[in-house]
């Protein structure tokens, strides 16, 4: 035989087993899995399957398998688990979900499955989005129920990061996640407590509206989480009343951790303006214990019998006398402190006109005779130069008050 022959006897002989040997092959495979098993679900919502769609694992003698549909062979150990997510379990069926109603009997209500293959099946999860019932410890928002994958409540604060777990249904663990969906492993009545990120800012207080480099301005530091460090400030004569930021005053909340103008809070608006670490600047504001006390001063200066001149404080010196008109206020909209003595506060530590030597000691007069006389003792107490606005205002109290001051010249 001519090896040309053989070569053609060879190449048909091949030709006819390529197909032999397929069917083999398929053979073989049908044989070591005849069986498939397939998991269809029933009961799942179109915007929750956008992003959190129903999983389930399969696992063929222990060993977790790909996809819904794997082929199995006789008694191999079937385990289907719904994965953790958006789904509570009604319950699994024989079947496909076409087929399954509600009066379906149910295989387990629980959320995995076993059993042995005797046969191709199609096995039916019915589900159904979790649900929660949620309460926040935060005031500001309000509760209610809500299903997977929704958005909680928010805050209006720059630190504002999430909520945590206070309270939850049994066997969920608290305080160990932050949430801002309500994204929780098991469906019931949840408490949800705000968590913020510690922010904190540096603020230089300045003592009152007048103050100038030799009153001291304070540091105090703000917390988002856990406020204002204490203003430990005192200002005689007077109650301290909160911060003046950009012109709003803030007043000083009960436990001295924050601020407030109606209910915006001083930090959260710190917070909205400046960048974390930036050093921001504050005036302290404070209530005069003379706060409804409007004061008319008459001043002038005595030579012998003579009055010579008085101190015009627009002028900023002494002029030939006149009658001589000052209504005070004392509140932080004026330079005046009620610390402040008359003597510094009028002649800046001028000498009258004509005269070289120091201011004596001055009388005091009031209209009202027992008044006048207890600043006169007043005054005889203490040198004028030492003579306070307070000293004379305590006597007062409050309203409309007109006093006559005459200066003895030496």
């Amino acid at each position: 035989m001519s090896k040309k022959l053989l070569k053609i006897l060879a190449i048909c002989i091949f030709v006819t087993l390529i197909p032999v040997a397929v069917v083999a092959i398929a053979l073989a495979a049908t044989l070591s899995a005849p069986y498939t098993i397939t998991v269809e679900f029933k009961g799942t919502d179109a915007t929750l399957e956008q992003n959190h769609p129903a999983t389930v694992n399969i696992s063929v003698n222990d060993k977790l398998k790909d996809g819904n549909s794997v082929g199995v062979k006789m008694d191999d150990k079937i385990t289907i688990t719904l994965v953790d997510g958006a789904y509570d379990v009604v319950g699994f069926y024989a079947g496909n979900a076409e087929s399954v109603t509600a009066d379906s009997e149910k295989l387990t209500d629980s959320s995995s499955y076993s059993f042995n293959a005797t046969d191709s099946a199609t096995i039916t999860i019915w589900v159904k989005a979790k649900s929660f019932n949620i309460t926040y410890t935060e005031e500001s928002v309000t509760g209610g129920t809500m299903t997977y994958g929704q958005e909680l409540a928010t805050i209006d604060r720059v630190d504002f990061v999430g909520w945590t777990v206070t309270e939850a249904p049994e066997g969920v663990a608290t305080n160990s996640e932050i949430y801002k969906q309500a994204t929780f492993p098991v469906s019931g009545a949840y408490t949800l407590a705000p968590c913020y990120e510690d922010i904190t800012y540096t603020a230089n207080v300045k003592f009152h509206a007048h103050a100038d480099e030799k009153d001291p301005v304070t540091q105090v530091t703000v917390n988002l989480t856990d406020g204002f460090s204490s203003y430990e400030v005192e200002r005689e004569n007077y109650t301290f009343v909160g911060f003046n930021h950009n012109g709003i005053v803030y007043q000083v909340n009960e436990d001295g951790t924050d601020y407030l103008k109606g209910e915006t809070s001083l930090a959260q608006v710190i917070a909205s303006s400046y960048k974390e670490g930036t050093t921001v600047e504050l005036t302290a504001v404070w209530k005069s214990a003379y706060e409804d006390t409007r004061f008319r001063f008459v001043i002038g200066a005595f030579q012998g019998d003579s009055r010579v001149s008085y101190y015009d404080k627009e002028l900023g010196d002494f002029v030939e006398f006149a009658e001589f008109d000052d209504y005070i206020t004392f509140d932080d909209s004026t330079d005046i402190d009620l610390n402040d003595t008359l003597y510094d506060f009028y002649f800046k530590g001028k000498q009258p006109t004509g005269t070289s030597g120091d201011l004596m000691n001055g009388n005091i007069y009031y209209s009202n005779s027992t008044a006048a006389s207890q600043m006169t003792l007043l005054m005889t107490a203490k040198s004028f130069k030492e003579v306070t606005f307070a000293d004379i205002l305590g006597m007062f109290k409050s309203g409309d008050i007109t006093c006559v001051i005459e200066f003895r010249l030496s």
